[in-house]
């Protein structure tokens, strides 16, 4: 994919964020809450999901209920 990626200007492919910041790939900016524009770079390097889950009511145990945690789309500046 990365290869793909790379010689044919204009493509879009899916592969893990941190291989595509070592191969120095463009990425898409997604708007949060907050109306800031981020891409999964700044969400990472401003604490990434231990921030998400630090914002909310996270359980204290893995088979616990999970399912009114949201890790996605949450207010905040980019911190870096």
């Amino acid at each position: 994919m990365t290869e793909c990626v790379k010689d044919n200007a204009g493509a879009i492919g899916y592969l893990d964020s941190g291989h595509g910041w070592s191969e120095e790939l463009v990425e898409v900016f997604l708007k949060n809450e907050d109306g800031i524009y981020i891409t999964s770079e700044h969400a990472f390097y401003s604490g990434g999901v231990t921030y998400a889950a630090s914002s909310g009511v996270t359980p204290d145990r893995a088979d616990a209920d999970w399912s009114a945690v949201e890790f996605l789309n949450k207010v905040g500046p980019m911190l870096f």
